[in-house]
């Protein structure tokens, strides 16, 4: 059966209306409709089985009942919308993002059955610009309105709040880090950064309080924002331990901070190999793994390479690791000291989209990580963005090794060298699309 568009067709939608219509009015056909606890609920088909967010679709069987309250439907583990049922039909909205291959699942009064067959669900992206202006000519960001912010230089990396804040950096002769609210319409520089410290690098939150971490370059340096003090900066230096067991080596050049959940500590590795934390209520740092330390396995810790790392939301022992020279992403547990290879071809350079470690990327930067554990990849050398989910890698938008400046589906949107991602609360992915200037939102159905 060829795959129906999840724009459902306006005789079905008539049908649909009809049913309900007719279900709703007839109250003695409602009454013998009522769901029998003695008896299985039972499911025959649903249509269409295929479809986007929103997509309306009917659920046939038997046994469903007419009190809605008692019936739950899901795609995999979202939950849907129950518009209407008559007893033997249920109307339901798909969720946002439920996967690619579904399974459908009834619950009615908590017995549930599951559909044999899958739903598909085709996701729909678009792509708009945010803030920035492509062939702008500002020799210094200017902030204000959304409309009118420009950046001067190369846009580098981000991270978001829950309160719809997004921050990031800018590399270059503008050397400074910003935030922006597109509810609020706000832009505003927050620091213009000392170019003997280094590149503002890739920023993490810490969700307790809100503060922001922002790395330099240079040697153990990062800068602190606080929302309480309205967002003013704080130079902070990451200390060496004063316990004598603790182990530490000093930090060379570091390009990432992760903010752990559970253990409340701040991760970063350094161009040596070594992965390092510290408090941040005491900016005491200790040494967690390097390339001499015994035990991690298959791979060990590389050195003498620039890398970008973000924790999993749904497990903080696991940190993912893009090693941007060999082209390759890694996954490292902090705690078993695992080291693999989940995506890419390590030392290889290319562009190819299928299964994880046969596909290839092209100087991957910044990586981030939704609620459903999709990663998604900044390809800065194949002007895409790229998402690794249950063992695959595809292409969210761009074209592979085509730079351009487009917006609108992700079919025919271009960027151009994209260093930044970073997802919010509503799973969008922000981009800073480096060779454009531009923050660009990569909104998902």
């Amino acid at each position: 059966m060829s795959m129906p568009s999840y724009f459902q067709p306006i005789r079905l939608l008539f049908i649909i209306a009809f049913a309900f219509t007719w279900s709703s009015c007839d109250k003695n056909k409602e009454e013998e409709s009522d769901y029998d606890p003695s008896r299985p609920v039972v499911l025959a088909k649903f249509y269409p089985e295929s479809g986007g967010y929103a997509t309306k679709v009917i659920i046939s069987g038997e046994n469903f009942g007419t009190d809605t309250s008692k019936i739950k439907v899901y795609f995999n583990e979202k939950k849907a919308s129950i518009v209407g049922t008559n007893g033997e039909q249920l109307y339901v909205v798909v969720p946002k993002l439920p996967g690619e291959i579904c399974t459908v699942k009834v619950d009615v009064d908590g017995k549930s059955q599951s559909f044999k067959e899958t739903f598909q669900y085709a996701s729909s992206y678009t792509i708009t610009t945010v803030a920035g202006k492509y062939g702008g000519t500002a020799t210094t960001m200017i902030d204000g309105n959304l409309a009118e912010t420009e950046f001067n230089d190369r846009l580098a990396f981000l991270v978001t709040d829950t309160e719809g804040n997004l921050f990031g950096t800018q590399h270059g002769s503008g050397q400074l880090i910003f935030m922006l609210n597109e509810d609020k319409n706000i832009s505003k520089k927050l620091l213009v950064v000392n170019s003997a410290q280094g590149d503002p690098q890739v920023p993490t939150i810490n969700p307790a309080n809100g503060k922001i971490y922002v790395p330099s370059a240079a040697n153990s340096w990062y800068y602190e924002f606080d929302p309480e003090l309205q967002w003013s900066s704080r130079q902070q230096q990451i200390l060496n331990p004063t316990d004598a067991d603790k182990n530490f080596t000093p930090i060379d050049w570091k390009l990432s901070l992760a903010f752990n959940q559970e253990d409340g500590y701040v991760y970063t590795r350094s161009w040596l190999g070594e992965f390092v934390r510290f408090n941040p209520k005491t900016r005491v740092g200790e040494l967690v793994a390097s390339p001499k330390t015994a035990g991690v396995l298959p791979d060990p810790l590389f050195v003498d390479m620039d890398s970008y790392h973000v924790f999993d939301p749904n497990n903080q022992d696991v940190i993912y690791v893009a090693y941007q020279p060999r082209h390759c992403i890694y996954s490292f547990n902090i705690k078993t000291l695992e080291h693999k290879l989940i995506a890419g071809t390590s030392g290889v350079a290319g562009y190819n989209d299928g299964p994880a470690t046969n596909a290839e990327f092209n100087n991957p930067r910044q990586m981030t990580v939704d609620s459903e554990g999709n990663i998604y990849v900044a390809d800065a050398g194949n002007h895409c963005i790229r998402k690794i989910s249950n063992g695959m890698v595809t292409t969210v938008v761009g074209q592979g090794g085509v730079a351009g400046y487009v917006d609108g589906s992700a079919d025919e949107a271009l960027l151009n060298n994209p260093w930044g991602v970073a997802v919010d609360k509503n799973d969008d992915v922000y981009v800073a699309d480096r060779g454009n200037r531009v923050i660009r939102k990569l909104s998902f159905k």
